[in-house]
């Protein structure tokens, strides 16, 4: 189970919305107890993909000094246009740091009208028996 923090699920929202018509990303951080996981902070990163409306490239600059922190659990990207379901470029990029993290969150802005909530959903990343990285559906809970 991952317990999330409605004020961190604002956060990502809110973050999303203002980065359309581009995809927003992210850093999460927070800690294992028990068998749950609880993300309890949200940093902005910025996309310096080439094509930012339609992949997501953490800027290395926060990116790589974040990725030694024992605290961090996770990623969120947004999709502007589409459902939050892992795309193809998604997997794809998930082999390069698949290992760095166990979670993986995408909020679906295709539904940007404020007074509707936005479609967030978490995985949890697995490595499969051909050594590859894959998503795994999750439940997550709001508190």
């Amino acid at each position: 189970m991952i317990l999330l923090g409605s004020s961190i699920l604002n956060e990502m929202r809110d973050y999303a919305l203002e980065q359309m018509p581009k995809e927003a990303c992210g850093l999460l951080y927070g800690r294992r107890s028990s068998n749950r996981w609880m993300v309890e902070q949200f940093q902005q990163v910025n996309n310096i993909a080439a094509i930012p409306e339609h992949t997501f490239e953490l800027d290395p600059a926060v990116w790589i000094p974040a990725s030694f922190s024992p605290r961090l659990i996770g990623i969120m990207h947004s999709h502007p246009t589409t459902v939050p379901i892992p795309s193809t470029i998604d997997k794809k990029q998930l082999q390069q740091f698949g290992g760095c993290f166990p979670l993986y969150f995408i909020l679906s802005c295709m539904n940007n009208d404020n007074s509707l909530p936005l479609d967030l959903r978490a995985y949890t990343i697995i490595r499969d028996s051909n050594l590859t990285y894959d998503f795994h559906p999750a439940q997550f809970q709001l508190v």
